[in-house]
């Protein structure tokens, strides 16, 4: 997801400087980024209602929580919110 997101922004980066052509694809994201929107292509990861920089604030805290994970071990309070599909967590659980 977040090379996605990344590869996205770079292509559309060297478009904007003319050194890329700018495809439909990325002149939809350009669109969306500058109406503070989520690109369909983004919020496909998971299902937000949220403007583009509340979704990337909301992403950001997501990664923290699965990367602090990951670096110190299972947590003892989980963001429920933090799973794409949280349904499946708590079923794993029981």
């Amino acid at each position: 997801m977040l090379g996605n997101i990344e590869a996205n922004l770079i292509l559309l980066d060297r478009g904007v400087q003319g050194l890329t052509v700018i495809t439909p694809d990325l002149q939809a994201i350009a669109t969306n980024v500058l109406n503070n929107k989520v690109p369909d292509k983004w919020g496909a990861f998971y299902f937000s209602m949220k403007a583009l920089s509340r979704w990337l604030e909301d992403l950001n805290e997501r990664m923290t929580f699965f990367g602090n994970w990951c670096a110190k071990g299972l947590p003892y309070v989980y963001l429920i919110s933090a799973f794409m599909y949280p349904n499946g967590f708590n079923t794993a659980l029981l």
